[in-house]
């Protein structure tokens, strides 16, 4: 999946205490500053989403435009930002701050919560966390705002993933352990997927409360699963011994559906078709969980070199 942007770098992730003043969050900050932000904020998207790189960059200061006037790139997913589908998570208000020392924010203490940290570029910022709700992708934004001379600013914007159907990286980890404390191996496997493009490079720079725990013992489980799963697998419960290669996710809406991908010695379309049905009647046999944890599975035949789907083929578990 490659997307996502690159943008306006000023936040910066690094570690430091912060300086004494104003701090407000959520529903603690003044509605007079939030009221103040809002157009602010839709210019941002409004300017982002059209590709208007001018309508952008006018939000900025003066002397920070002509840095980014040549550095800044429009993204191709543009059509990600609808400001009507935007969700806030968290906003932070700070006054006090010193202009060039990193200042951390936290949202919370729950497994949910998370950290960041930036460098400021003024000593009043707010700071917004939210996410475009769209289906199956919702991409996560973080906007920095500065005072200058008594006037809100733009100091700096990141996008990136937050979840995939609805589900932050703490979901998804709690989903996988669940299946593989009941040994349901191949549904791990396909959850720790999603679980390497939540923590890959693509993510909205956030660092959860126990983010340690989830990327040790996801590599654990990883790491048991390639040597104990048996790809590539010859189905021999099925006369025409298909080779399943691998599998891996597919996310629709909110629902994850397992994509497995296999080679096929048949050629025409009917054949092919009823060596599917034959794989899918034994998957729950050969592929123990998969027919109780999930409502559809899809096949993708392969092409001889492998490069290419043939056919691609949507059943139910639940007839």
């Amino acid at each position: 999946m490659n997307r996502f942007v690159v943008f306006l770098c000023v936040v910066a992730l690094s570690s430091c205490n912060a300086r004494v003043g104003f701090v407000a969050q959520d529903g603690g900050i003044p509605s007079k500053i939030k009221e103040e932000i809002r157009p602010l904020f839709e210019q941002l998207v409004d300017g982002y989403k059209a590709g208007d790189r001018e309508k952008v960059l006018a939000l900025m200061p003066e002397d920070k435009r002509g840095k980014y006037e040549s550095g800044f790139s429009i993204s191709e997913e543009k059509d990600m930002y609808v400001k009507e589908k935007y969700v806030v998570l968290n906003e932070f208000y700070q006054t006090g701050l010193k202009k060039g020392v990193p200042v951390n924010f936290n949202s919370g203490k729950d497994s949910h919560d998370y950290g960041l940290s930036l460098t400021p570029d003024g000593s009043e910022v707010y700071l917004s966390v939210g996410y475009f709700d769209l289906p199956e992708i919702q991409l996560g934004l973080i906007v920095v705002w500065i005072k200058v001379d008594g006037v809100w600013r733009l100091s700096g914007f990141q996008s990136g993933l937050l979840k995939l159907g609805q589900k932050d990286l703490v979901d998804w980890y709690e989903v996988c352990s669940t299946h593989y404390a009941q040994g349901d191996r191949y549904d791990a496997f396909i959850d720790l997927s999603v679980i390497n493009q939540l923590i890959g490079e693509q993510r909205l720079p956030i660092i959860y409360q126990n983010e340690k725990v989830i990327r040790e013992k996801s590599v654990q489980m990883m790491q048991e699963l390639k040597t104990s799963l048996p790809f590539p697998d010859t189905i021999r419960e099925v006369s025409s011994q298909p080779c399943v290669l691998t599998m891996y996710p597919n996310i629709e809406q909110d629902s994850l559906m397992p994509v497995i991908v296999y080679l096929s010695a048949l050629q025409d379309s009917v054949s092919v078709a009823k060596e599917c049905e034959a794989l899918h009647a034994n998957v729950g046999r050969v592929y123990p969980g998969l027919n109780k944890n999930n409502s559809k599975i899809i096949y993708r035949v392969l092409d001889a070199d492998r490069q290419g789907v043939r056919y691609c083929f949507e059943k139910s578990t639940r007839e």
